[in-house]
């Protein structure tokens, strides 16, 4: 089965980004997704709901990668060496 996952620099409560990435995460389970937020600055809140991008599978070719993108945040080397496919979601 495809696992679709969400990557954003920071994961933080009650920020535009987050929402649209817990709703996304809800449709996906809806659907029968695998679908797990990761993050490398999580507010302590959310720890039970996002999980360090230290965490993901990156040898895993049978995923799919959303990349939030809302400021500068330099993880280009960190995410060419995940090996799956990569969708980049850009929050203006």
């Amino acid at each position: 089965m495809v696992e679709i996952h969400q990557f954003s620099p920071s994961a933080l409560s009650g920020d535009g980004v987050g929402n649209g990435m817990f709703y996304l995460q809800r449709i996906l389970r809806s659907l029968g997704f695998i679908s797990n937020i990761y993050a490398e600055n999580i507010e302590d809140i959310l720890g039970d709901r996002v999980l360090s991008y230290k965490k993901i599978d990156r040898s895993n070719r049978n995923q799919i990668l959303l990349v939030h993108y809302s400021i500068y945040y330099d993880f280009s080397i960190w995410l060419d060496g995940i090996e799956c496919r990569k969708i980049m979601i850009y929050h203006n």
